[in-house]
């Protein structure tokens, strides 16, 4: 299952609703305090698809994170941009 969300929601967090197969409604959402980072994985245990011969068991939902960028900023944007974020970042993901 692919998730959209916004740039905003990667950087402050997101939460979504969506309804199961059998009907119960199950909630997605980010981690406190934390980025989303793009293509990453959201793992629901329990509410993927039903287990085959295991009545009452589902397997996992793997949810793909998509984050939508802005196509264009104004100058005014851009501006703002540049002074929350340093010209060199303190951490940078997936380097050690």
């Amino acid at each position: 299952m692919n998730v959209d969300i916004s740039l905003k929601e990667a950087l402050f967090g997101y939460e979504r609703n969506y309804k199961h197969m059998d009907g119960h409604e199950f909630e997605l959402n980010s981690t406190f305090n934390k980025v989303t980072q793009p293509f990453s994985w959201n793992i629901r245990k329990g509410e993927g698809m039903p287990i085959k011969n295991v009545d009452g068991s589902f397997g996992d939902l793997h949810a793909k994170l998509l984050i939508t960028f802005p196509s264009k900023l104004t100058a005014r944007q851009k501006e703002l941009v540049a002074k929350i974020f340093p010209d060199e970042p303190e951490e940078i993901v997936g380097q050690a």
